[in-house]
Parts: structure tokens; sequence; C-alpha cells
């Protein structure tokens, strides 16, 4: 939607609001009197009283994984910063895998995101997109080429490493949706991940498996679709012995909508051929042929890895 952020090869930055029908935001820029005296008051159509308002930008940490990263910088507002964790969550729970930072504008810059690759917001300098407090490690418009829809893929791909789920870059993200298109969901090879430095790896995406050919290293995958611009959670059934079972990409839309929109916080469903019961009040799904009740989980994605993490 806002091509990671990035226009005319400059990070930019967005006003934002926060009302009960919905988050109104646009493209803000350096002007600060006229930002102050007026974006945000727009965006809430003169609201005296709103949830929550600021700047977000999006960002890159060290890892090259983009971060979300959201203030309360507004003149007009200036919300309590205690709320700034509450709308963390509400973003982490509409936008399953996106990774949010909260900022108050009344405290320092932690020191972590001062190796973020942001957009300029010194005041007054060359290249300034807003006028903020801010400081970001600004890239070369050749650097934020590759920053670009061209580059974005169709759903989001993880791999399981040790610990957890890491996310792949988003060029390889775009590399396995265009494998998967190619092979018809079935078995392919290729030597084009970022990670790869030249190994070629089966990708077989009937068991969800990346093998390094040269290691005969097996790393379990998984696909998160994205529709209507979002991504679809990961849904899990986890059994008494802990071991759990992720969902069918078919599966995860079905659950994913009855829990946004289900009437009570419950839901019948099907799951591998079997009625299931869900409860998202309890997060529990009982098997209707059985009477057995196990969890269910809903999953957020992890940030991009090291390099090395993915390849194996």
């Amino acid at each position: 939607l806002i091509g990671f952020g990035v226009r005319q090869e400059k990070r930019r930055v967005f006003t934002y609001v926060l009302l009960d029908r919905g988050l109104f935001f646009s493209e803000t820029g350096a002007n600060i009197a006229k930002d102050f005296a007026s974006k945000h008051a727009v965006h809430a159509n003169a609201s005296p009283a709103v949830r929550m308002a600021g700047t977000f930008r999006i960002c890159e940490n060290s890892r090259g994984a983009s971060v979300l990263v959201v203030d309360n910088d507004s003149g007009t507002y200036r919300p309590n910063a205690e709320h700034l964790r509450f709308f963390r969550a509400l973003l982490e729970l509409n936008f399953p895998g996106l990774p949010v930072r909260t900022l108050s504008v009344l405290e320092p810059q932690p020191e972590d995101t001062l190796d973020y690759a942001g957009p300029n917001e010194v005041p007054k300098s060359k290249g300034c997109v807003y006028a903020g407090q801010w400081r970001w490690k600004v890239q070369s418009g050749e650097e934020l080429r590759g920053c670009s829809t061209d580059k974005a893929s169709g759903s989001m791909w993880e791999c399981q490493i040790v610990g957890g789920w890491q996310r792949y870059k988003p060029e390889d993200e775009a590399l396995l949706d265009s494998l998967f298109a190619q092979s018809s969901g079935s078995k392919t090879l290729t030597d084009k991940f970022s990670f790869g430095k030249g190994n070629t790896y089966e990708v077989n995406f009937e068991d969800m498996i990346q093998i390094n050919t040269a290691t005969g290293r097996p790393r379990l995958m998984r696909q998160i679709p994205i529709v209507g611009g979002g991504y679809i959670a990961a849904w899990e059934i986890v059994g008494d012995d802990g071991t759990a079972f992720s969902t069918g990409i078919s599966e995860a839309s079905k659950i994913e909508t009855a829990y946004m929109g289900a009437d009570g916080g419950s839901a019948k469903l099907p799951w591998n051929g079997v009625e299931y019961d869900f409860d998202f009040r309890t997060m529990t799904c009982t098997n209707r042929k059985t009477g057995m009740t196990s969890r269910c989980r809903r999953l957020a994605s992890s940030c991009v890895g090291d390099i090395g993490d993915v390849g194996g």
C-alpha cells in the first residue's frame, strides 16, 4: 500500500490518528507548523478526542527486517505514552507478522534503534522529510531502490529454526511465490536464495521442506498468504504432549475469518476433514467426533533473521 514507506528513493514519515471507526493516515512533510496545526485534526475530522495519534515510519533494523516505528508525536492531541503499548498490541493483533516498535516523544530514543535505517528527520538538514526528533541511518537512493513493491511477495514465508519460526527476506519471499507458481505447488530446485551463496536448494512445497543439496540439511517451511493488504495469521492446534500441528492455508484463512468476526467468540469449523468447535475466548478447539479438547494458538511472524539462520 505504501511501498515499504519509500517514495522517490526516500523513506517517508506518515501522520496518523486512531479513532473508534478506524486508522487514518497520510504522508507528512517537513513543514512542522502546518502539520501540527492541521493534519491530526483533519484525519480525526476535528474530533476533540482520539484513541491515539502521532507519526509512523517503516525502518529497517540491523538484520534487514522492516519494522513499523510509531510514536505519539501529535501536538494537537499528545496521547499518554502509557497507551502506546495498547496501540502496539492492537497493531500486532490486526497485522500478524508485522514487527512494531513504539517510541514516546517525551523519552530519549532507545540506543538500539539508532542503528535502524529510516527517514531523514533532522530539522533543516538537506533531504529532511519531516522535522522530528528521531535519528536514523539515512540510506542513499541507490540503496533504497531495492525497497519497492516489485520485491513484495503475495505471501509471508517462514522457515523453522531452533527456537521458533524465522521469516525469509522480502526477495526470498518473492522468489518462493514464483517457484510455488512455476512448480504448481510441487518440487523444484533453485540457487537464487539471497542466503544460499550459490548453493542449490530443493524446495518441496508438498511437504513444505527446504533442503540444502550440498549438506542434505532440511528445514520446515510454512506459507502465510497476504489477503487485502494484510497477513493471514498462522494457526496451530497443540496436542497434550505439546506437539503443534499447523493448519493449511485454506483452513487458516477460515479460522482467521471466524476469529476476527466470531459472534460470542466461538465458531464451528472443519479441519483435516473433521469439524471442530473453536472457542476463541479460551483459545481451545473441540473435536466434535471424539469430544477431545485441544489448545489452539494464533501465531505472528518473527522478524527476518540473520542470513545464516535460514540457510542451513
